[in-house]
C-alpha cells in the first residue's frame, strides 16, 4: 500500500499529533511503539494492551468534533529464515474504509469493535500468507496510526434507489422525489400513509401542506439542524439510521421524552459515492 506519511518523533506508546488539515478537522494520530514490551510483538496481544489508549484518543475527538469518521493503519515488522539467513521485512495495513463513530450512544462498545475489527483483519492477512507457505513471522508492530475526521452527513439531496439488501427487505418507504428536499418527503411518509397501500414512492400520494416548521432548514439538510427541526415542531422525535455492510447503524437517537402525543419519526440515511438521500 506505500510508505506512511511522514512522521515526527514522539514518546514511546503515546499518541501525539502527526498530521492536521484543513481547520484541524482531519487528523491523524501516531504512536510509536516500544517493541522490547512481548505484547507489542504478537498481533492478539498488541490489541488487547493498546486498546485502552486507542479508546481514550477516539473518545477526546467525539468530545471535539461530535460524529466522526474513524480509520487506523499499522506497520508490522516480519521475519523468516532463508538458506541459514534471518530475512527481514515491513508491511503496511490499512483499514478498507472509514468507519462512522456516533457520538450518542455507547461510544466505547463502536471504538472497541471498530480496533479490533483492525487486529483481527491484519491477523487473518498474517494467517493466509502464512498458509501459503510464506514463512514469515509477525516480530513487532512498531507503529500505529489513527486517522479521525468529522462526520454531519447530508440529510437529503434527491432520489436514490435503496441498496439491494435494504430493498428486499420492504420496510423502506423511498419517496422518488426530484427535489432536494428528502427529509420532507420521509417525514410526510412517516405521518401520512397512504391509506390504500398502494404506490407510496410517489410524491403525489403525500399533502405538500403537511403542518411541519421547516423555517431554517436548509435543503439538503445536515444532521446538525435536525435539532432544530425538532425544536420548531414538539411533537416530532426523530431517529437516523444508516445502511453499513449491510446492517442498520443508528446515527441519531432523539433525545425527546416520549409524551403521549409524540410522534416517533425514523428515517434512514442512504449513501451512494458522493451522493445522499433520506428515505422513511
Amino acid at each position: 500500500m506505500g510508505e506512511p506519511l511522514i512522521t515526527r518523533p514522539n514518546q514511546l506508546d503515546e499518541f501525539v499529533l502527526n498530521r492536521n488539515d484543513f481547520g484541524e478537522n482531519l487528523r491523524e494520530w501516531r504512536m510509536t511503539i516500544d517493541l522490547t514490551n512481548p505484547s507489542n510483538r504478537d498481533i492478539q496481544m498488541f490489541e488487547v494492551e493498546k486498546m485502552e489508549k486507542v479508546v481514550d484518543l477516539v473518545e477526546s475527538e467525539i468530545r471535539r468534533l461530535g460524529n466522526i469518521r474513524l480509520s487506523f493503519q499499522a506497520q508490522v515488522n516480519f521475519t523468516r529464515e532463508r538458506n541459514g539467513e534471518e530475512q527481514e521485512s515491513k508491511f503496511f495495513f490499512k483499514d478498507d474504509t472509514a468507519d462512522v463513530i456516533m457520538a450518542r450512544g455507547n461510544t466505547r462498545e463502536q471504538i472497541e469493535e471498530k480496533f479490533r475489527a483492525f487486529a483481527e483483519s491484519m491477523q487473518s492477512q498474517v494467517e493466509n500468507w502464512n498458509e501459503g507457505g510464506s514463512g514469515w513471522t509477525a516480530s513487532g508492530i512498531p507503529i500505529l496510526y489513527a486517522q479521525t475526521a468529522p462526520y454531519d452527513p447530508l440529510g437529503g439531496g434527491s432520489y436514490l434507489p435503496l441498496p439491494p439488501d435494504l430493498a428486499k427487505k420492504r420496510a423502506i418507504i423511498n419517496v422518488k422525489n426530484n427535489d432536494n428536499e428528502c427529509i420532507k418527503w420521509a417525514i410526510r411518509a412517516a405521518l401520512f400513509p397512504p391509506k390504500d397501500g398502494k404506490d407510496a414512492q410517489r410524491p403525489s400520494k403525500y399533502p405538500v401542506e403537511d403542518g411541519i416548521n421547516y423555517e431554517g432548514i436548509d435543503f439538503p439538510t445536515p444532521m446538525k439542524q435536525i435539532d432544530k427541526l425538532e425544536r420548531q415542531n414538539r411533537k416530532l422525535a426523530i431517529t437516523v439510521y444508516g445502511w453499513e455492510k449491510g446492517r442498520a447503524v443508528v446515527y441519531r437517537i432523539s433525545e425527546k421524552e416520549q409524551e403521549e402525543d409524540v410522534i416517533d419519526i425514523p428515517l434512514m440515511l442512504i449513501e451512494s459515492g458522493q451522493n445522499s438521500t433520506i428515505v422513511g
